[in-house]
C-alpha cells in the first residue's frame, strides 16, 4: 500500500477511503497508525522556549490502533477534510508490535495520503442586473408588468456543481436550482417586480443580491441586483402651524411649500370630500380653499400651496382637502376651524399635519390635514 490519492475534491467536505489488513501470522499483533504531520519538530537549541505552530493535518486513519488476531483483519478508513484549498500530502506510518510484547514497535507499512482540494467556482454573465422603471401617463390602468433580464452561469470548476438561487422580493428567479458538470453553461432569467410593494412610492435597491449556495460546499457566491423605481411623489413642507385668534367672519391663510420629490412629472389637482362642511356638509368649499386648485410640477419642482378658511360666525367648519395625484401614493390630512362664539378676540389653535400613505389604487392622491380650533374667554 504505497498512497492513497483522492484526486480533486471540495474542501470543506468529508470524503472517506477504506482498506483492509490482515493478519497472517500465528500471534495477535497491534497496529498503531501515525501521521507525521503530528510528530513535533525538535526544539530549537537557541531557542528551547519558542512556541512551536502544529499545522492542522487535514488526513487521518481510524482506529489509529488496532489488535488483530492470527487469521482475522481489521479496516481501516482513511478520512479527508480541509477548510481551505490547495494540494495537501501526509505521511502515516504503521507501527506492529507482537501483542504483550516488551520490544519496541518496528514501523511495517509507511504510506501516503494525497487530495487537491477546491472550492466552488463560477463564472456570471453579467455580474450586476440593472433595472429602472419611471412612471408614464396611463400606467395607472393596470399593473406595471416585470422586467426580465437573463443570467448565465459557468461552473468553472473541474469538479460539478449543484447550484441553489435564492432572490429576495421584488425580484424572483425562473429557477430555484441548477446542477452544472465542469464547463456546462446555465441560463436563469431574474424578474423584477416595479410594483412591489404596491405602495407606489419611489424606491431605489441597491444592496440587494442572488445568493448562490451549493450542495456541494458551504461557500456561497453573490450577483448584485439592483433596481429605481419612479413614481410621481410630492411632499408638502407643514407639518404644524397656527392661524392664530380669529374673529366672527375674519379669514385666516396658511402657506406651504409642494414639492415633486421624484424623477417624473406629477398632475396634481384639489378637491374637498363630500361629506363635512360648515353648515351643509356637502359643501366644504363653502369654509375652505386652497389656491392653487391644480398644476403640474416637474421632476424637483416646487409651487407654493395656499390654504384658505374664508371665516364664519358662530359656526364650526371642518373639511378634507384631497390633492389628487396621478399614479402617486394616497394621505389624508383633514382642516378644522372654529370661530369664536362672541365679538371679542379668543385664542384658536391650527395644525397641519403631514400625513402618512395609506394604500391606494393606481388613480391615487394626497391629502392635507388642517385642524383649527378657538373658544372664547
Amino acid at each position: 500500500m504505497a498512497s492513497i490519492s483522492f484526486g480533486e475534491c471540495f474542501s470543506s467536505r468529508i470524503l472517506k477511503e477504506e482498506f483492509t489488513l490482515e493478519n497472517k501470522g500465528r500471534r495477535p499483533q497491534v497496529l498503531t497508525w501515525v501521521n507525521q504531520v503530528t510528530i513535533p519538530p525538535p526544539k530549537d537549541k537557541k531557542n528551547p522556549d519558542a512556541e512551536v505552530k502544529m499545522p492542522i493535518p487535514a488526513f487521518s486513519i481510524t482506529p489509529d490502533k488496532a489488535i488483530i488476531e492470527p487469521g482475522a483483519s481489521c479496516v481501516f478508513t482513511v478520512q479527508a477534510l480541509s477548510k481551505t484549498a490547495g494540494e495537501r500530502m501526509e505521511k502515516f506510518v504503521c507501527a506492529a508490535q507482537v501483542q504483550g510484547g516488551q520490544g519496541k514497535p518496528e514501523p511495517l507499512y509507511e504510506t501516503a495520503a494525497s487530495c487537491t482540494f477546491i472550492e466552488p467556482l463560477v463564472e456570471a454573465t453579467p455580474s450586476v442586473l440593472e433595472y429602472g422603471y419611471s412612471y408614464k401617463p396611463g400606467d395607472e390602468a393596470a399593473p406595471v408588468p416585470a422586467q426580465t433580464r437573463r443570467l448565465s452561469l459557468k461552473n468553472t470548476s473541474p469538479l460539478a456543481l449543484t447550484m441553489l438561487l435564492k432572490t429576495p422580493p421584488p425580484f424572483s428567479a425562473s429557477k430555484s436550482e441548477i446542477f452544472l458538470a465542469p464547463d456546462d453553461v446555465g441560463n436563469v432569467i431574474i424578474s423584477y417586480d416595479p410594483n412591489y410593494p404596491g405602495d407606489l412610492v419611489s424606491r431605489a435597491f441597491t444592496d440587494t443580491r442572488l445568493q448562490l449556495e451549493f450542495k456541494e460546499h458551504p461557500q456561497k457566491v453573490f450577483v448584485s441586483l439592483q433596481a429605481q423605481t419612479h413614481f410621481p411623489n410630492l411632499a408638502m413642507s407643514l407639518t404644524e402651524g397656527a392661524f392664530g385668534c380669529l374673529l366672527n367672519e375674519s379669514p385666516a391663510k396658511q402657506v406651504m411649500q409642494l414639492t415633486n420629490t421624484s424623477k417624473v412629472g406629477a398632475y396634481y389637482a384639489w378637491t374637498f370630500a363630500q361629506g363635512e362642511g360648515v353648515s351643509n356638509p356637502s359643501e366644504p368649499h363653502l369654509a375652505f380653499d386652497i389656491l392653487p386648485i391644480r398644476g403640474y410640477l416637474e421632476a424637483g419642482a416646487n409651487e407654493t400651496i395656499e390654504l384658505l378658511f374664508k371665516g364664519g360666525s358662530f359656526a364650526k367648519a371642518r373639511a378634507i382637502a384631497l390633492c389628487e395625484v396621478v399614479g402617486a401614493p394616497r394621505t389624508s390630512c383633514r382642516s378644522r376651524a372654529t370661530p369664536p362664539r362672541s365679538s371679542t378676540r379668543c385664542p384658536s389653535r391650527a395644525s397641519i399635519l403631514a400625513c402618512s400613505p395609506t394604500s391606494g389604487s393606481r388613480s391615487a392622491s394626497s391629502f392635507c390635514r388642517t385642524r383649527a380650533r378657538c373658544s372664547s374667554r
